[in-house]
């Protein structure tokens, strides 16, 4: 599926005349279970929009108005990726019992607009957020997560010391990368955490963008390096070998819709496309620039970056698109041989 821009921005304007309707009366309001389904058909619609073209618009937040509309509730709709295959195998922090996979989720970020962490103390920022019952409202009971928070808009892991890989259509310019803080530690350590409350010291900014590349049909990455290195966490790391075989079972590592950090395995993949493969990873939007990483090896084999449409419409409210193992699209991951020859470059440097 593709969509121009126009087309929409004209979705989402059409949407806003209904809700205007709605709220403020008149002849149009006669029939508000017509405006409703009306409504309801115009978020499927800019829900099915192509990946590729909303997320140039929905996640250069720091350069793009209708990205940060999408954060604030002004337009409240799918990003137009990812979906639940077969089990949602999707867990919290405090869940995952495997030491060695602890490391490597503490070794990944969530990309938060600097502008939406604001001081609480001398040693914490409060990020910004919204509990996801509301930013997918109307969500449907069934929905899982519906209380924790969502304030991040895209994923990311330390690759070197000082170097954070993502995808190129999270962060495309230089100023795009100063403008996003890159936050460690962005989880539940336990099923009541607070996890907006934020060590200073897991806060790290941007200070050049190495490289950005972002092909609809093909490879998708960047590279941002940090103000300071890290020093108290193990860059991730990547398979320069062979790559991976249909049926090998990959993980992956990020942040959903921008909520706290999951951790997802038992995907596998289902076949290699020029720069990419395919792959069944529970995802969605907010993953894109997740780590994916090879299950029994532990290697990173690539970077999450287009799939299906996560939701849809049914009795009233919004749910979690699910399809069986086989079905649907399949969620795109970049290849990480794409992304290595960049990254030695700017280590050697």
């Amino acid at each position: 599926m593709s969509c121009s821009c126009a087309v929409f921005k004209a979705c989402h304007c059409r949407m806003h005349s209904f809700r205007r309707a709605m709220s403020e009366g008149g002849p149009m309001t006669n029939n508000k279970n017509l405006l409703s389904a009306l409504l309801a058909s115009l978020l499927l619609l800019c829900s099915s929009m192509s990946f590729a073209t909303t997320q140039s618009l929905g996640y250069d937040f720091a350069q793009n108005k209708l990205g940060r509309n999408l954060f604030n509730g002004e337009i409240k709709i799918s990003d137009g990726i990812k979906v639940i295959y077969g089990d949602d195998n999707r867990v919290d922090y405090y869940q995952v019992q495997d030491s060695n996979w602890l490391r490597k989720i503490d070794s990944t970020v969530v990309l938060i607009q600097s502008s939406k962490l604001t001081e609480f103390d001398s040693n914490h920022y409060r990020a910004e957020s919204k509990p996801f019952s509301e930013w997918l409202s109307p969500m449907c009971e069934t929905e899982r997560f519906g209380n924790q928070p969502v304030a991040g808009f895209c994923s990311g892991s330390l690759v070197a010391p000082d170097i954070i890989m993502t995808a190129g259509h999270c962060i495309r310019s230089d100023l795009s990368a100063k403008n996003t803080s890159y936050v460690f530690d962005f989880h539940l350590s336990s099923e009541n955490a607070d996890a907006t409350l934020i060590k200073k010291e897991n806060v790290y900014r941007g200070v050049s963008l190495i490289t950005s590349f972002v092909a609809n049909n093909g490879a998708d990455y960047a590279l941002i390096r940090l103000e300071r290195p890290v020093t108290n966490r193990e860059p991730l790391a990547l398979n320069r070998a062979e790559r991976t075989r249909a049926n090998d079972k990959v993980v992956v590592i990020g942040h959903p819709t921008g909520l706290p950090v999951k951790y997802s395995p038992e995907a596998k993949v289902r076949g290699h496309r020029s720069g990419y493969f395919v792959a069944s990873l529970d995802t969605y939007g907010g993953n894109s620039g997740s780590a994916v990483l090879n299950q029994a090896t532990g290697l990173v084999e690539g970077i999450l970056v287009r799939g299906e449409t996560d939701f849809e419409w049914a009795n009233g409210c919004r749910r979690s698109k699910v399809c069986q193992e086989d079905e649907c699209r399949g969620e795109d991951v970049t290849q990480i041989s794409e992304v290595i020859p960049h990254l030695d470059s700017a280590v050697n440097l």
